[in-house]
């Protein structure tokens, strides 16, 4: 499911949410015993609260109180083949909504906190140039630019380790890479050490 991030989008999350929960609230007999009773009357109070609060304009700001009585399907309450079809519809519509929902709620920080990151940036920038400092960042760009950039500086040390070891191999990124290729273009120098990912 995409992820869209707007008032708008919740009407026809929700309206496409509570088409699913009756499908499979119309297609599925609990057994008398255990939790499944319980767990359709929850399902039933979700799409009702669902349905009043369509009826009530769907607004982001009514979302709040709404979320707490969403209930998402349980799929250990079903056997058979075709409602589980309809529980998992039901559970993708739910957990869209839920998201877009909480989303919702919280999209109107999105200005502050964006501003509030930037002022940090700045600020985070300006001490670096005052106190004449290098963060990870820096250190790997300015490799970089003297390895790629260069001559002198890439056959100054390209080919003057015998072995290259890369450990923690998964959280190597493509910056990191094209530095090592520079360094080590012969592969069979080449170590890796990771994670199974």
């Amino acid at each position: 499911m995409a992820f869209k991030g707007g008032d708008a989008e919740l009407g026809p999350l929700a309206r496409r949410a509570v088409a699913a929960l009756d499908a499979l609230l119309d297609a599925w007999v609990p057994k008398e015993t255990g939790d499944g009773p319980a767990h359709k009357a929850d399902l039933e109070r979700t799409s009702q609260a669902l349905t009043a609060w369509l009826g009530a304009g769907a607004s982001a700001d009514a979302w709040d109180g709404l979320e707490a009585a969403v209930t998402v399907p349980n799929g250990s309450f079903f056997r058979a083949k075709a409602v589980k079809d309809l529980w998992g519809d039901a559970q993708e519509a739910l957990a869209g909504l839920v998201l877009e929902g909480s989303y919702s709620r919280i999209r109107r920080l999105e200005g502050p906190l964006m501003d509030l990151a930037r002022a940090i940036d700045e600020r985070y920038r300006a001490v670096k140039r005052e106190r004449g400092a290098l963060d990870n960042g820096d250190l790997l760009r300015l490799a970089l630019k003297g390895l790629s950039e260069h001559p002198v500086v890439k056959e100054r040390f390209q080919g003057t380790f015998e072995l290259v070891m890369i450990d923690e191999f998964q959280d190597t990124d493509s910056q990191q890479l094209r530095i090592v290729s520079l360094l080590a273009p012969d592969e069979r120098r080449l170590c890796f050490v990771g994670d199974r990912q």
